[in-house]
């Protein structure tokens, strides 16, 4: 028996955050194969402008003596080829300019309809091929092979190399994308293991193919460009009014303020324009410093800046995929999909979360410290990864409003049947001096978003948050004292049956 893996599980141990969240979330009403095919038309325009450049470049010319491009198998006489494509169900490049350069390879089940209705014959010793562009062959799949369901685009060409795909619905739906040639590698290799399998008579052949185009670095230039590209296809429309800001005072955002349920529609709109005209950026940031951290020869403070870059850019881009998804809840326009109360060990919630919410603490020059019952027990929540959103969120908050050299207090306790989560400024030298402290000041963004103008931290407004809690199952106070607020979470405990 045969175990297969998908193209994203051989290769995303290589990169835990393979995932780079693209520029639109779920509720901007661009389908993840919208966002797919927007994915290939930016590969495919990059890869047309940089083999343009190539071929416009001074001393280039067709009897150059530099190293010889690859011809297409089992066709001596064609041109040569610019780089090769190995695609997943379909050739995933259709602009014919393009094929008639690129030797493209089709991984694809042998009962797929792309094959019986665009192949021509073919003899048992040649890999079919298709009629109008003979560069395109196929490679057979097992039936049970799950590669057959991934819709995926490795590619290799004298200037860069890349891997993107989309995983299927039955596997969580989602996209990915890496520059990394060791990446590439290791996704090659997996693509290898399946020509081994159904054509091993045309491994040697390949190998040779492939070895035209060594996977390398991208130029800096490569991801930057990809972005914008990919901006222009899947931009959605920006309204134009500008938007007005109200002092936070304004809000209403007491313990006892009704849920968020008239949000104005052309608000949801400016800032879904807004969160993507800045995530673009920081998404290319984030894989170009994910780049540089994979090489060995930086000095340890430059990587450690580096560190701090890509984790920033991790923080913002989690921040406004917070904001994408308040947005789908709290819209008049969407009708959210709730799911039920699912159990999570407390502990799998504080694992990781904790020392990252320390770290974020120290960043400001603040100390965030911990108080845990010596027993965790188990809670119920819609949403696990969105509650460790809100809870990073809450303590951004705190942080931005705190002098520096303060401290903050997470006290975790049981209480009845909940749990109470309290997060709180610690008054190390008493009232008197947090008198003394200025109270920091918040505006309001409309009604998604507060600002603080100090530090420029954006954040969602308390209503917002709050509607976000009761989705998920719990409840968030807020009490106001002065020049300081408590936030205080409740969620439901998952109650022990007697046997």
């Amino acid at each position: 028996m045969w175990f297969f893996s998908t193209l994203f599980d051989a290769i995303a141990p290589l990169e835990p955050d393979l995932q780079v969240p693209l520029p639109l979330g779920s509720d901007s009403g661009v389908t993840a194969e919208q966002q797919w095919q927007a994915t290939l038309l930016a590969l495919s325009q990059l890869l047309q402008a940089t083999l343009r450049t190539r071929e416009n470049a001074p001393g280039h010319t067709a009897t150059s003596t530099a190293k010889p491009m690859a011809k297409p198998i089992s066709d001596p006489n064609s041109r040569p080829a610019q780089g090769v494509i190995l695609a997943g169900r379909s050739p995933a490049i259709n602009d014919p300019s393009l094929l008639a350069q690129l030797h493209t390879w089709v991984f694809a089940p042998q009962s797929t309809a792309y094959k019986s209705c665009f192949l021509l014959p073919s003899t048992p010793d040649s890999p079919p091929r298709t009629a109008l562009f003979p560069t395109i062959q196929t490679i057979p799949l097992l039936a049970d092979d799950p590669l057959g369901t991934e819709a995926f685009c490795l590619g290799l060409s004298t200037q860069f190399c890349w891997v993107a795909g989309m995983t299927a619905p039955e596997f969580g739906e989602h996209l990915y994308l890496s520059f990394a040639p060791e990446t590439v590698q290791q996704a090659w290799q997996t693509l290898r293991s399946r020509v081994r399998l159904t054509q091993p008579q045309h491994l040697s052949e390949l190998d040779k193919l492939i070895a035209q185009f060594p996977p390398q670095p991208p130029n800096y230039r490569i991801p930057t460009q990809f972005s914008r590209l990919l901006l222009a296809h899947i931009s959605p429309p920006a309204p134009s009014p500008a938007i007005s800001a109200t002092p936070a005072s304004d809000l209403p955002i007491s313990a006892d303020s009704p849920p968020v349920d008239n949000i104005d529609p052309f608000d949801i709109e400016l800032v879904k324009a807004i969160a993507h005209q800045i995530c673009t950026p920081l998404t290319t940031i984030h894989t170009l410093t994910r780049l540089l951290l994979k090489r060995t020869d930086l000095p340890n403070d430059v990587l450690q800046r580096l560190a701090a870059i890509q984790r920033e850019c991790s923080d913002q881009i989690d921040r406004f995929g917070l904001i994408f998804r308040a947005i789908e809840l709290t819209s008049p326009l969407e009708t959210p999909h709730l799911a039920p109360l699912v159990a999570i060990p407390l502990h799998q919630v504080f694992q990781d979360s904790i020392a990252r919410w320390q770290q974020q603490a120290r960043r400001h020059n603040l100390t965030l410290n911990v108080q845990l019952p010596h027993h965790l027990p188990t809670v119920l929540v819609r949403d696990p990864a969105m509650l460790d959103q809100i809870l990073t969120g809450l303590v951004s908050r705190l942080s931005h409003g705190l002098p520096s050299g303060s401290q903050m207090n997470l006290i975790v306790a049981l209480a009845g049947h909940q749990l109470k989560l309290q997060l709180e400024p610690c008054l190390v030298n008493g009232e008197a001096e947090a008198a003394d402290a200025p109270e920091p000041m918040f505006q309001s963004l409309g009604d998604l978003l507060i600002l603080q103008p100090e530090t420029g931290g954006v954040s969602l407004s308390l209503p917002v948050t709050k509607q976000l809690f009761q989705t998920l199952g719990g409840k968030l106070r807020v009490k106001h004292l002065q020049h300081r607020e408590v936030l205080t979470i409740f969620l439901p405990l998952r109650m022990e049956t007697s046997p």
